[in-house]
């Protein structure tokens, strides 16, 4: 996932104040000094941090659905100038065709942050924010009424085109064009 529409969409966001008093709460309560001096290092580790996430982000590929066919702003971001088909699927056969179901996208004002920070394991500290990332977008989308299928790369084997930096898997039978 490295282009989307919403350009905060799917992006880590780091409160590094919150790390640090989290941290300083684990280990008793830390002085004013000190409290800078792990501010400080968790500053250095985000270059770190951005780089889990990145390379998260290279891993999954992501399909888009809307409830919503009949948006002029949805037809202009997503139907190549008003042009081209919808397509219609049913969530139950959808479900019963993959063995999983697509999940609802929630529409938030604050994007999900990074608000602990374990020194000992950054990949652990970055996880829980990766997941909410991927199926939390701003309020100003919500007219999409956006559902996802979340694929990582790992699963497409050799379905993967590089070239198209994406993969048909599972052919899905719409219920109506």
């Amino acid at each position: 996932i490295t282009n989307l529409n919403d350009p905060f969409e799917f992006d880590l966001f780091v409160d590094v104040k919150s790390c640090a008093e989290s941290n300083a709460k684990i280990g008793g309560g830390l002085s004013v000094v000190n409290q800078m001096k792990l501010e400080h290092i968790i500053k250095e580790n985000l270059a770190d941090l951005k780089n889990i996430f990145l390379d998260g982000k290279r891993l999954v590929g992501v399909t888009c659905f809307s409830e919503v066919f009949d948006s002029i702003l949805m037809w202009s971001h997503y139907g190549n100038n008003h042009s081209g088909i919808c397509i219609e699927y049913d969530l139950l056969g959808m479900n019963e065709e993959l063995g999983y179901s697509p999940v609802p996208v929630l529409y938030k004002n604050a994007f999900p942050a990074l608000t602990r920070f374990d020194l000992q394991n950054p990949e652990r500290s970055v996880e829980e924010v990766y997941m909410k990332s991927m199926l939390i977008k701003s309020r100003d989308w919500s007219y999409e009424k956006e559902w996802r299928v979340l694929q990582d790369y790992g699963a497409c084997d050799d379905a993967w085109d590089k070239e198209r930096k994406g993969a048909l898997m599972n052919m899905i039978t719409p219920s109506a064009v």
